[in-house]
């Protein structure tokens, strides 16, 4: 019971919504191979919001398959109204040190375009990708898991002390 329990609120705490980003996770938006790279684009949070968000691109050798580690990689995102944001991508930015990776905010819902530019010395290759962004998530909802955490405790007590008593009465005559 105590095991369930635990995987129980486990699975609740982390399925809470929150507008916090991790770099380098999210899902693969793009994998295409362009001149001598093969380069991958992900964004997280997923599904993607309005907010804070993050673009990350992996560049690998076409033939090696050996990540690039020299590169400049210019993230460009354009809105359906032509509003557009430039972000450089960076290694520093990544927790993936293999990666690279752009923190942006999101500043409305709708259909993006996101232009990626791949820079190494003279030579330049480009992917674009459009990706829908959901409505953000509203601002209480940062800070649901600390209004929910006492709930979960108040109920794992309630539980434990209907246990509590049903042993007692099986140990009464």
């Amino acid at each position: 019971m105590r095991r369930s329990t635990f995987i129980l609120v486990l699975l609740l705490w982390a399925g809470l919504p929150s507008a916090q980003v991790q770099a380098d996770g999210g899902v693969v938006r793009a994998s295409e191979s362009v001149g001598p790279w093969r380069i991958t684009v992900f964004s997280a949070p997923v599904p993607l919001r309005a907010g804070p968000a993050d673009i990350s691109v992996f560049v690998q050798d076409q033939t090696t398959r050996k990540p690039l580690l020299t590169a400049r990689v210019d993230v460009v995102l354009t809105d359906e109204l032509g509003q557009r944001m430039t972000q450089r991508a960076t290694r520093q930015d990544a927790t993936n040190r293999l990666m690279y990776a752009a923190l942006v905010t999101l500043p409305t819902a709708g259909r993006w375009s996101v232009d990626v530019t791949v820079q190494d010395g003279q030579l330049s290759e480009s992917i674009s990708l459009e990706v829908d962004v959901g409505p953000a998530w509203p601002p209480w909802t940062d800070h649901l898991p600390w209004l929910v955490l006492p709930l979960v405790g108040l109920g794992l007590f309630a539980g434990h002390q209907v246990l509590a008593a049903r042993h007692q009465s099986r140990l009464r005559p």
